[in-house]
């Protein structure tokens, strides 16, 4: 009787064992899996990491940067109206273009044309980023602003234009002109009809010709000018 009871113990003993064996084994297969798994996808994502990275560099290498062109050196006085335009900036590529502009004093501006005023007299150093969503370039001048007096100030922009119309191909360019008393506004051409008192229509004929339009204003304290050379890109 005692050799059976210790038999059977003995099997029992062996049975848990097995049980034991078996739920330790499940678990470390268990434990396996999930690391291999995660060993699988921290792999698969290094290797999504170096393919964007090589499709990074690829783009870099084939892709040109634009040419940014902020302007020439000015001066104005304060509380007059300056107009900041990027229209010279160029992209080898043809790609479309983002243009930010830091105005040296703390503030900013986006587009590729900006009016600006200062109220206080300085120097400021003006820099255009412009970027084609890849590589970016800069480009700066120095804006020095005087103190405001009486005598006439003018700016030029292109508010139409480069566009065909009847043959010709046409610019209008408005001038915005300040000075106490107001000044006169002239124009050395103007094709519009009938002739507007600040803006200036200009008919260009030839394919690729040139014309600067200079427009001058004047009161009793002296005399400002300003210039603007249009191109017939229109054929």
């Amino acid at each position: 009787m005692k050799k059976r009871k210790t038999g059977r113990a003995i099997i029992t003993i062996i049975i848990v064992v097995l049980l034991i064996y078996t739920i330790v084994s499940s678990i470390n297969k268990s434990i396996w899996d999930r690391q291999k798994q995660e060993s699988e996808l921290e792999s698969r994502i290094e290797k999504q990491k170096e393919k964007t990275e090589e499709t990074k560099e690829e783009i870099n290498t084939k892709n040109s940067p634009p040419i940014a062109r902020a302007g020439e050196d000015r001066e104005i006085e304060t509380n007059s109206t300056i107009i900041l335009s990027a229209y010279r900036t160029t992209d080898p590529d043809g790609d479309d273009l983002t243009y930010m502009w830091d105005l040296g004093d703390e503030r900013v501006a986006e587009g590729i044309m900006v009016q600006v005023q200062y109220q206080n007299p300085g120097a400021y150093f003006i820099t255009l980023t412009t970027s084609d969503g890849f590589v970016e370039s800069k480009d700066s001048f120095t804006l020095t602003v005087l103190e405001s007096i009486n005598k006439p100030t003018i700016t030029l922009e292109i508010i139409e234009g480069p566009f065909l119309e009847t043959g010709f191909c046409v610019y209008r360019v408005r001038a915005y002109v300040e000075g106490d008393p107001f000044p006169k506004l002239y124009f050395n051409r103007d094709d519009g009809l009938p002739a507007n008192d600040n803006i200036a229509q200009i008919n260009l004929t030839k394919e690729g010709e040139k014309f600067t339009l200079i427009a001058t204003a004047e009161n009793e304290f002296g005399k400002a000018v300003e210039k603007i050379t249009l191109i017939n890109t229109c054929h």
